[in-house]
């Protein structure tokens, strides 16, 4: 019998950031989440009971190398990240054909629960809710002091205002739990990834993919604030759940 394919899974996580009121959130809980990560969840294992091998490709681990909290870097990163030719900006990125399922990973701060995203709005998404200028998305200051519309007219007025990822996210969330156990942190469904860089990188990544005719297996998870040991591996242990139970719908 031929040995069953590795199911590869591309991560990133976020650096610091400004908290909207002055502040700086200098440690970003979902870089800490991705340091936790292994490498390789075996098949029939604890953290993976199903019969697919996965591997992590985690490069955004390791120190000063998370994902800059700056829309304009997210966009050139998400392009060169989707791009079968390579970047000379981003050398180590995988090609897209190494790559089965895309997660991005950020930080809510005050949730007590791990999300998975089902959609992400474009750069021109206005609503009521959101706190920006005028309600327009992503117009809240980045890392580097600017919106998103300081990196220019976004690319994708042909696409859809909003995408949504491939998997089935409530499915998803409901076999994370099973596979997480009646002690791990809550898993939830989300409605959406939010009006600042998370929700940035989601829209850019799945807008990439659809661009190109491309399926959209990409997803995006938000952890919790927290920092301290227990609540890292919490949150990390969901994260794996949630890798698990993506692998076995696409698999």
């Amino acid at each position: 019998m031929p040995p069953t394919p590795t199911f590869k899974v591309f991560i990133t996580g976020f650096g610091p950031f400004p908290d909207g009121r002055g502040g700086h959130f200098s440690r970003n809980a979902s870089h800490e989440v991705t340091r936790l990560l292994p490498s390789s969840l075996p098949p029939h294992s604890p953290s993976n009971p199903g019969p697919t091998s996965i591997s992590l490709l985690n490069p955004t681990a390791d120190d000063g190398a998370h994902l800059r909290t700056e829309y304009a870097y997210i966009r050139s990163y998400c392009q060169a990240l989707h791009s079968p030719s390579p970047s000379p900006n981003h050398p180590d990125l995988p090609s897209p054909k190494d790559v089965d399922l895309y997660l991005h990973i950020g930080m809510a701060a005050g949730w007590d629960f791990v999300s998975v995203e089902r959609v992400a709005f474009r750069q021109d998404f206005t609503s009521s809710w959101s706190r920006g200028e005028k309600g327009v998305y992503y117009s809240s200051p980045d890392d580097a002091g600017r919106t998103a519309g300081d990196a220019g007219q976004g690319p994708w007025g042909s696409l859809p205002v909003g995408l949504g990822t491939m998997v089935d996210v409530d499915r998803c969330v409901v076999r994370a739990r099973e596979v997480l156990g009646k002690d791990g942190i809550e898993v939830k469904a989300h409605v959406e990834a939010g009006e600042y860089c998370c929700g940035f990188v989601y829209y850019e990544s799945l807008a990439n993919r659809t661009s190109r005719g491309q399926k959209r297996n990409v997803m995006f998870c938000h952890v919790p604030g927290e920092l301290d040991e227990r609540s890292l591996e919490r949150a990390r242990d969901a994260i794996v759940a949630v890798i698990v139970a993506a692998a076995e719908q696409m698999v």
